[in-house]
């Protein structure tokens, strides 16, 4: 079991014992990020790892936009924020 794992198992418990059982799972059912999660990503990958500014209008782009409209994605290659530790900076 990775340090991931056991840290998601450990939550769990945390919280099956505060709300009773079945809880995480009911919860984790609910949350799904946002339609432009994704952008906010290419923003961040922009910046850090590209020093371009340029996804920013598009991200409020997305925002503006009516679901199932949104502009095309600026870094479409880019990873979620959470897994930049693993990219090395050009």
């Amino acid at each position: 079991m990775s340090e991931l794992e056991k840290e998601i198992q450990k939550q769990r418990e945390k919280i099956d014992a505060r709300f009773g059982p079945g809880s995480f799972d009911k919860q984790m059912k609910r949350i799904k990020p946002h339609r432009c999660a994704k952008y906010l990503d290419d923003v961040v990958y922009g910046i850090q790892y590209k020093f371009d500014f340029t996804p920013i209008p598009v991200l409020f782009k997305c925002m503006m936009a009516e679901e199932g409209k949104e502009p095309p994605r600026k870094y479409p290659e880019s990873v979620p924020y959470s897994r930049f530790d693993e990219l090395k900076k050009d």
